[in-house]
């Protein structure tokens, strides 16, 4: 990825389409984006492979929504950061596959799934430190996302629809982010 970014950002500087100045930020920026595109790509190709075409698309939605504004485990570098969202995937798609929980071990499941964004929630990395007033925004966000979602999956679940077991499951995978994030945490700050 870092080689195929620095190779776009320079062919934009030779084009004069970006300041060479910006080398840097570009050659980051161009690095995610397709960090996050292939894994992305790999997400839905996991998803068609294990024959629930639209598990990807609801994971990544909720997931991506939640997250952002709560917060959670930050690896140490990109390629972990990606290692670990495709094996959370994939414990996802084992549990899709494998689990065929009752109406009442998803909602007693989704409703322990508040307890770990209600006390920690949004995590916040040391990397990236927010202001007093930015983490209690995101905690707004984050507990309207996270509510949002729990009502889409409760109506969706009730009436019989796959989906709304996709976006619980997705949900303690949130909340057990926040847990590791904390669990981390603890360990390297004893």
């Amino acid at each position: 990825m870092h080689i195929l970014s620095k190779q776009i950002t320079d062919f934009l500087v030779k084009r004069k389409t970006i300041p060479v100045e910006a080398h840097a930020i570009y050659e980051y920026g161009f690095e995610i984006l397709l960090s996050d595109s292939l894994s992305i790509l790999l997400v839905f190709c996991m998803s068609i492979i294990a024959g629930a075409p639209y598990a990807g698309g609801i994971y990544l939605a909720c997931f991506i929504s939640t997250r952002i504004f709560c917060g959670g485990f930050h690896a140490s570098s990109h390629s972990i950061c990606r290692f670990a969202m495709i094996v959370t995937f994939g414990i996802y798609l084992l549990l899709i596959k494998m689990f065929s929980p009752t109406l009442l071990i998803l909602f007693c499941g989704l409703a322990v799934g508040w307890i770990p964004l209600l006390l920690y929630a949004p995590v916040v990395s040391k990397k990236k430190m927010l202001s007093q007033q930015c983490k209690l925004k995101n905690r707004i966000r984050a507990v309207s996302a996270y509510a949002v979602w729990s009502c889409v999956s409760i109506i969706l679940a009730t009436i019989g629809q796959k989906a709304g077991v996709y976006i619980i499951l997705t949900l303690w995978i949130v909340s057990a982010n926040i847990v590791f994030a904390k669990l981390v945490e603890r360990r390297f700050h004893k």
